[in-house]
């Protein structure tokens, strides 16, 4: 299939850009202040989201079956201090593009996240009803409220936090955990916070297949293993051979007053995507020494 796929410079970008071209799809994508190595993708389009003009021509021009809408703002730091800009780049720019896609009759699947839910319970499936704590998650939501009143043929894909090989310019969570643990000090990571970190070859695989089952439309969930973050670092660090005496386990109630409310438990419940196309995520563990063996071999 030929695919347009926005954001190929970030991270979950790159890899499926990289994902969908060995799987001999023919792939266009875009980026902005980072380039796409070549070996990636040749000719990635200069595309600015606070433009959404750009995007729209980005996409005429690359006359795809399918689009892939991966570029956001995805930093809950800047997105709670900007919150204007977050509203430009998550909410504008999709709506724009939504728009577009919808008049040439071209289906979408459109990126979103765990963080639209509150946290309170965790286990969250697609009937489930969102309420972001963060700016973040409210842009991605007003997003996804966007793409449905479009009209767009679309299929908005919630993901919880991703793990893998990536861009130099955009490690995955993983890269910031390993520079943690070679200093002196540590990291010290929640013991009360849950999340359900996923490989993200695994995400690729299933993203690819959802766009060759363009039946599948609505809401659909892609996530991995429930997992605290403390025990996550912990894990990493034995995978990896580090020492996991260095994860210092701390419980939410030491965040700084007015700090920013972050939710409990985001994990999802990704039952339905085991149903339509039978996905069956790595456990943590898995997932991690995948990752370990891939960059062995890099």
């Amino acid at each position: 299939m030929r695919v347009f796929v926005t954001g190929g410079s970030g991270f979950l970008g790159w890899n499926l850009c990289r994902h969908l071209v060995a799987a001999s799809h023919e792939v266009v994508t875009t980026s902005f202040e980072h380039p796409v190595p070549e070996e990636v993708v040749e000719g990635a389009v200069s595309v600015d989201l606070a433009q959404p003009e750009s995007l729209v021509r980005a996409f005429g021009a690359a006359a795809p079956e399918v689009v892939v809408h991966a570029a956001a703002l995805t930093s809950t730091g800047i997105c709670e201090e900007r919150p204007a800009l977050a509203k430009a780049l998550n909410v504008e720019a999709t709506a724009a593009l939504a728009a577009a896609v919808a008049s040439a009759g071209v289906r979408l699947i459109h990126l979103s996240t765990d963080l639209v839910f509150d946290g309170a319970r965790g286990g969250y499936g697609e009937e489930d009803e969102p309420r972001p704590l963060m700016v973040y998650g409210e842009s991605k939501l007003e997003a996804e409220r966007r793409v449905r009143a479009s009209g767009a043929d679309a299929l908005i894909v919630r993901v919880t936090p991703m793990y893998g090989r990536g861009p130099a310019a955009h490690r995955s969570f993983v890269g910031w955990l390993g520079d943690g643990l070679a200093r002196p000090e540590g990291v010290r990571l929640f013991v009360d916070e849950f999340r359900a970190p996923v490989y993200v070859d695994d995400v690729c695989a299933a993203l690819e297949t959802l766009l060759l089952r363009p039946e599948v439309s609505g809401i659909v969930h892609l996530g991995g293993e429930r997992i605290d973050r403390a025990s996550f670092g912990r894990l990493y660090a034995e995978v990896f051979g580090l020492d996991a005496e260095r994860v210092l386990g701390v419980p939410r109630s030491e965040l700084p007053p007015g700090t920013a409310p972050r939710p409990a438990d985001v994990s999802l419940d990704c039952s339905l995507a085991g149903r339509l196309i039978g996905y069956r995520p790595r456990s943590a563990r898995e997932g991690l020494v995948a990752l370990r063996e891939a960059l062995d071999r890099a």
